[in-house]
């Protein structure tokens, strides 16, 4: 076709407008390498950097569906080039970064994508990618916190569920594990008997889509029951510890000081009460030996604890004004306070040593600038111009 022909009765049609609806329809029906045939067309084509950015996220993607890396990861730095803030971009390159062995690379990608989303959703999916990344690393223990934090973001999702129950059965946490199982197959029951109309995706997230699909397998939810049903009964020790218990966790004795009674009190309300308060016990105990309380006051140094305790479980972020609100201090005391204790503690959300010996050296500073964007609640421009690292003593 020329820029503009005419086709059957006459009518004329523009040959890009053509092309892209060309490839949504081969996406659509899975036809793959159609759809990379045309979109190298199309990229040749096009002028503009959006459309330019669009298709190269395209053969990035399909490209890792089909087990390219090397052509994947060329066609999505091509896009990162003139998108360099799509987070979806630094998703995909997670997976391919997975795929070739590099699980701390992968991680550097996924919590780069998590740190810029927009949507809940995506925050979700990022968080659990992350999540199976450090599972890979040799890290499952705050892979437990992300995919719980993730699972807040976007309840019953099966394959954060599936993750989640994968992890603890390999931590041998049974009861966990079967309660995870449990609501996995009823989202998957209740999936299958019933018929949800909603608008078509666009072919970027039914790319996206099939990507979770091959990279994570739900299986047989019954069968894996019954094998931790098993464990259960081979093993006579009580495993109920109540750590699902929603209400007062029985930490705030009276010889506490106010402020720190009252932090438990609060987060003894929340979701997993008891893990955050002995989180919040540990923080507050040590920002007490350094007299944080001293120049900070108590009330500002229980909502420092209250935000961090928040982001080193994964929580999705109270805002300012209700930790404020909650510890009678004011809003514009609550972010650098958190920004003091976080520093000054040295507080680390993954073991840096694992990644230091896989990632190089440009590698590790934007680790360093992911670390202070997680913790002091920052986008990634923003924590990338605010320091070597989180602080020191």
């Amino acid at each position: 076709m020329s820029e503009q022909e005419p086709v059957d009765g006459g009518q004329v049609i523009d040959r890009r407008q053509w092309l892209e609806v060309r490839v949504d329809g081969l996406i659509e029906s899975q036809r793959h390498d159609e759809a990379i045939g045309y979109l190298c067309r199309l990229f040749e084509e096009l002028d503009d950097p959006v459309g330019l950015a669009r298709c190269a996220t395209y053969l990035g993607y399909l490209y890792l569906l089909e087990g390219d890396l090397t052509r994947s990861e060329q066609w999505l730095e091509r896009a990162r080039e003139r998108d360099a803030d799509d987070p979806h971009l630094s998703y995909a390159l997670g997976h391919v970064a997975l795929l070739r062995g590099a699980p701390w690379r992968a991680v550097l990608r996924f919590m780069e994508a998590f740190v810029e989303a927009e949507e809940a959703h995506d925050a979700a999916e990022f968080l659990r990618s992350g999540a199976c990344a450090l599972r890979a690393g040799g890290q499952p223990a705050p892979a437990v916190s992300m995919l719980l934090g993730a699972l807040d973001r976007d309840l019953g999702n099966p394959w954060i569920l599936d993750g989640l129950a994968r992890v603890y059965q390999e931590n041998e946490r049974w009861l966990e594990s079967l309660q995870v199982l449990k609501e996995l197959g009823r989202v998957v029951a209740q999936a299958a008997s019933s018929m949800v109309v909603r608008r078509s995706p666009s072919a970027r997230y039914l790319l996206r889509e099939r990507l979770i699909r091959r990279s994570v397998r739900v299986g047989d939810v019954e069968a894996r029951a019954r094998e931790v049903n098993l464990q259960l009964r081979q093993r006579f020790e009580v495993v109920l510890d109540g750590r699902q218990r929603r209400g007062p966790t029985g930490l705030a004795p009276r010889q506490f000081p106010r402020a720190l009674g009252h932090l438990l009190d609060v987060l003894g309300g929340e979701e997993r009460g008891l893990e955050l308060s002995e989180s919040a016990l540990g923080l507050w105990a040590q920002a007490s030996h350094e007299r944080f309380g001293d120049y900070l006051g108590a009330e500002s140094l229980a909502a420092a604890v209250h935000v961090l305790v928040e982001r080193l479980h994964w929580r999705v972020p109270s805002s300012a004004q209700r930790i404020a609100a909650a510890h009678g201090v004011d809003e514009e005391r609550v972010g650098p306070a958190a920004r003091v204790v976080a520093g000054k503690l040295g507080l680390q959300l993954f073991d840096t040593q694992a990644i230091f010996s896989e990632l190089n050296l440009e590698e590790r500073r934007r680790f360093e600038a992911l670390s202070r964007a997680l913790l002091f609640g920052e986008g990634l421009s923003a924590a990338r111009t605010s320091g070597p690292s989180l602080g020191g003593k």
